[in-house]
């Protein structure tokens, strides 16, 4: 860790962002737990140097020396550092997922997750106001999105899709145009049992990472 106080960084040294510090913390905490019992649990295929995980139909892997995650970028065939929400869904799923935890295939809305004790704790919510009006007359570019991520036609709505997440665990994405009377809407499911996979603040950390990844190819196409 740097002594350095504020005045002494050098010119042009940029200071990590709360999340930046927020993730190190948790790759920090991670790396004090053993690797191989994840390792076993989760059956993952792994190496001398990384642990390999596909999620969000891309491929993963954990550097096993430094902790961090990295994703394989499809443009460039390098890995790079992955994004903020999607590091902190797999140190969860690593180290917290339940032996033997399996995926209903049944899809709930968050807020409806079976172990949820406090009902009235969606944080994060408002994220999807505002994709539902980034959405918005982009329908077609919605699908073709989740088609990309490997998502197939599921439930109702302009655009319904289920999209692998990771094993055999999924989320389903249902947005509706806006019409005379209502503006759009976005709303975002995950399995029932998502609870066995990880905590559930980091259920939210997963579906904005799904958002994102949504967004992204949105607005560059494959």
């Amino acid at each position: 860790m740097s002594n350095k106080t504020p005045s002494e960084k050098l010119k042009g040294e940029k200071a990590p962002s709360n999340y930046e510090i927020f993730r190190n913390n948790t790759r920090d905490l991670f790396m004090t737990y053993e690797l191989q019992p994840m390792i076993d649990k989760l059956g993952l295929d792994h190496d001398e140097n990384y642990i390999y995980f596909t999620y969000l139909n891309s491929k993963f892997r954990l550097n096993k020396q430094t902790g961090d995650f990295y994703v394989l970028d499809d443009k460039s065939s390098a890995y790079v550092l992955s994004d903020y929400e999607d590091a902190l869904t797999l140190y969860d799923v690593f180290a917290y997922s339940e032996e033997g935890a399996k995926a209903s295939g049944e899809l709930v809305q968050i807020q409806n997750l079976s172990r949820v004790q406090a009902a009235n704790s969606y944080a994060g919510e408002g994220i999807y106001e505002r994709y539902g009006k980034e959405y918005s007359g982009k329908a077609e570019a919605l699908m073709a999105a989740c088609e990309a991520m490997g998502g197939t036609p599921y439930g109702k709505g302009d655009v319904a899709m289920r999209i692998p997440l990771f094993r055999d665990v999924y989320a389903g994405i249902s947005f509706w145009e806006a019409d005379d009377e209502f503006p759009p809407v976005l709303n975002i499911f995950v399995d029932s049992n998502m609870l066995s996979f990880m905590h559930y603040e980091t259920v939210w950390y997963c579906c904005n990472g799904l958002l994102k990844h949504i967004e992204a190819l949105v607005k560059n196409p494959k």
